[in-house]
């Protein structure tokens, strides 16, 4: 079918593109929540870092598909039933990707957390008959009255 086997040399053409721009938002990614981040906790104790969270579980299911496109249905594709199947994979991929544009407008607008707006984390642990208390601050913060 002509139809199949232009489908998937302009599939075969786009997904080398693809990877290339996957990999590169994956290390600017990583860098802007490194610099936005005071703390690996602060993804779970702010606003910003819960925002983040959420796009990136969206981004790892269009990730998914993605890579279920170009491992499974990518090398079928000369097959005419597989444009349909690819057809349909797709609609799921671009619906996760409008939904990664609005985490991200959610993202860009909430404001990354402040040092000082991150909860101390104290562990205490007890063995009769001591006991013993690490407090992590972030770097900068005076030590509270109650550690001193």
């Amino acid at each position: 079918d002509v139809r199949a086997r232009a489908t998937a040399q302009l599939v075969n053409a786009f997904s080398t593109f693809a990877l290339a721009c996957v990999g590169t938002l994956v290390v600017t990614g990583v860098v802007a929540a490194w610099t936005q981040l005071p703390s690996v906790a602060a993804l779970w104790q702010s606003t910003y870092g819960l925002a983040l969270v959420r796009k990136l579980v969206v981004l790892a299911l269009a990730g998914m598909v993605g890579a279920y496109n170009w491992q499974v249905i990518r090398p079928q594709l000369e097959h005419a039933g597989t444009v349909k199947l690819l057809r349909r994979s797709a609609t799921v991929e671009l619906t996760l990707g409008l939904l990664i544009v609005i985490l991200t407008a959610v993202l860009v607008a909430t404001p990354p957390p402040d040092m000082d707006d991150m909860p101390m984390s104290t562990v205490t642990h007890t063995a009769y008959p001591c006991s013993s208390s690490v407090a992590l601050l972030p770097s900068g913060t005076p030590l509270p009255e109650s550690l001193r």
